[in-house]
């Protein structure tokens, strides 16, 4: 005997909304603030995310261009680069990161190998 097409459909959707409770009860319960996550820092750069280069907007030293590259003091040129091809892989605007962080990373490697 075939299944009538309704029963396939009525468990999909009681999973997906079995799914979607779930999720928002995590989500209201999570130890995180999105908006903490996600708003801006005024000190860290531009807040409009356009075309503005990173290295535009301030000098960067040394200890930060470290911090960026999550590095310790003393970091070898390879170690430098590896830092760099590494995040720069996530955060490139050709995937899906921003103008803005690859310019930093950028910036950082910049100043460290000079």
């Amino acid at each position: 005997m075939p299944i009538p097409i309704i029963v396939p459909i009525a468990a999909a959707a009681a999973a997906g909304t079995i799914g979607f409770l779930i999720g928002r009860e995590m989500a209201s319960t999570s130890e995180y603030d999105d908006d903490a996550i996600f708003a801006p820092d005024l000190e860290d750069g531009p807040t409009d995310h356009g075309e503005q280069d990173a290295s535009a907007t301030t000098s960067m030293s040394e200890a930060e261009a470290l911090e960026i590259l999550e590095l310790e003091p003393g970091a070898t040129p390879d170690a430098i680069r590896e830092a760099h091809r590494r995040l720069i892989q996530h955060l490139h605007p050709d995937r899906g990161g921003s103008d803005y962080l690859a310019g930093l990373v950028n910036r950082a490697k910049d100043v460290l190998l000079a």
